[in-house]
């Protein structure tokens, strides 16, 4: 796993920078031929965020993305 960390010096209410979290990220491809594949990732994020407080009552979320692509090569 790697870790991203990010230094943010801006202090402004609406950008609080006390923000942390976990990823976890699997892709995977699967190519039918020559021409064409299919790519599928799936993403969970988990953490906290201080400015979802000016959008709900706490600062925990939880994301879980799932994406798939065709590929066609001419």
């Amino acid at each position: 796993m790697n870790s991203l960390p990010t230094i943010d010096l801006d202090q402004t209410m609406y950008d609080p920078n006390d923000s942390q979290g976990h990823a976890l990220t699997l892709t995977t491809r699967y190519d039918f031929s020559e021409n064409v594949a299919v790519t599928a990732e799936w993403q969970t994020n988990r953490g906290d965020q201080d400015n979802l407080t000016f959008f709900q009552s706490n600062t925990s979320y939880t994301e879980n993305l799932l994406q798939v692509a065709l590929t066609l090569r001419l």
